[in-house]
């Protein structure tokens, strides 16, 4: 007889929750690099997609103080490596400068800098309505659907004015 669907023994929850526990040490690095160190440490099951899956169950799980807290020691560390790279290092050494932009990369990744920008759509949008609809309507069987629609239907309305702003302009009057 196989295991239900999602169900993890003893032994695999330990080592997922090891392999996790890593994992969230390493916030602040790459998801391939994190791959690529905790694969250097032997842990087993470490795949990139297993690890974008313990990245999302860490999000969930972990307040979100507690994830703002982990970005801000990570910004805190890649903004000393840059002071580092800055004042310390040789910067007219090739390597040097990839890496001082690599951490630039990090962490403008880290504070959201450089995601794309949000474009407003003028046009179409929900009425505020529509949500307190969908909340208010949400985990009802289709059968409770037609009540609603029926108990819609028998509302008293205005009657609609149809003007000839209604209808689209004439063929002849397209450019």
């Amino acid at each position: 007889m196989s295991p239900r669907k999602g169900y993890v023994k003893g032994a695999k929850k330990a080592e997922i929750a090891q392999r996790r526990g890593k994992l969230a040490e390493l916030m602040g690095l790459s998801l391939r690099d994190a791959e690529k160190v905790l694969q250097q440490s032997g842990l087993p099951g470490v795949t990139h997609m297993t690890l974008q899956r313990d990245m999302k169950a860490l999000a969930k799980s972990q307040s979100p103080h507690v994830v703002e807290q982990k970005r801000q020691q990570a910004e805190d560390k890649l903004t000393a490596l840059e002071h580092w790279a800055v004042t310390e290092a040789d910067l007219s050494d090739p390597e040097t400068i990839a890496a001082l932009l690599n951490i630039h990369d990090r962490i403008a990744r880290l504070t959201g800098i450089n995601a794309a920008e949000k474009v407003e759509l003028k046009g179409y949008q929900e009425p505020d309505w529509h949500f307190a609809f969908c909340e208010a309507a949400h985990g009802l069987e289709e059968a409770e659907y037609e009540k609603i629609w029926e108990f819609i239907r028998a509302m008293p309305r205005k009657p609609m004015v149809i003007d000839a702003s209604f209808y689209p302009p004439a063929k002849e009057l397209l450019p």
